[in-house]
């Protein structure tokens, strides 16, 4: 994409977050326009089978957390959403991808969820992963030095914090094991790499 298009930070992006408020609603402004250039970017190097239309059923399976506690039945992007339509689609084996706020900041990194295919429930850290990406390219969270607050402590089952599990892409992509869901006070980046070690 970039020998096309050139970096990332030269394509005109804006934070989806304006840190702006409506007036009469009190709701966040968002500008999503940067999902829209990024997933129109992307879309032509997948195989896409289906974009989600505004105000209509997207994901159709249940999304729960890891404590087992039921998150929503459904995914509907409305307009209130902070992630448009055209920015979340399936592929052609029904893998989910959502580009999630848009963030120029290195700190704070941009975010894409992946939900691997299946009529199974959507759990975090067991079949949704995230990503991050900004001018230096795309990486799992949860990576060695990554973002604090999505590094592998962020994936402990046992932890009931908001952000639980959000740091295993890493870990399973690298290690191609999800043991954490088994044994993950043995696991860590300078301890075992799987139950079995």
């Amino acid at each position: 994409m970039q020998s096309e298009y050139g970096p990332i930070d030269t394509w005109g992006l804006t934070n989806t977050d304006t840190n702006k408020k409506d007036p009469e609603t009190n709701q966040n402004i968002y500008d999503l326009s940067s999902q829209k250039i990024v997933a129109e970017r992307l879309k032509p190097y997948l195989k896409v089978s289906k974009t989600c239309e505004l105000d209509k059923v997207c994901r159709n399976r249940p999304e729960y957390d890891i404590s087992g506690n039921k998150i929503s039945d459904k995914s509907i992007v409305t307009s209130k959403s902070d992630s448009p339509p055209e920015a979340n689609f399936f592929l052609d084996d029904g893998t989910f991808i959502g580009l999630g706020y848009y963030n120029s900041s290195e700190s704070i990194p941009s975010d894409i969820n992946v939900v691997l295919s299946g009529n199974d429930k959507v759990v975090l850290g067991k079949n949704i992963f995230f990503f991050n990406y900004n001018k230096k390219g795309v990486f799992p969270e949860g990576t060695q030095s990554g973002y604090s607050l999505t590094s592998f402590d962020n994936c402990n089952p046992d932890d009931k914090g908001t952000r639980t599990m959000r740091g295993c892409t890493a870990w399973v992509i690298y290690n191609k094991n999800l043991d954490y869901l088994h044994c993950r006070s043995k696991l860590g980046w300078d301890k075992q790499h799987s139950c079995k070690k």
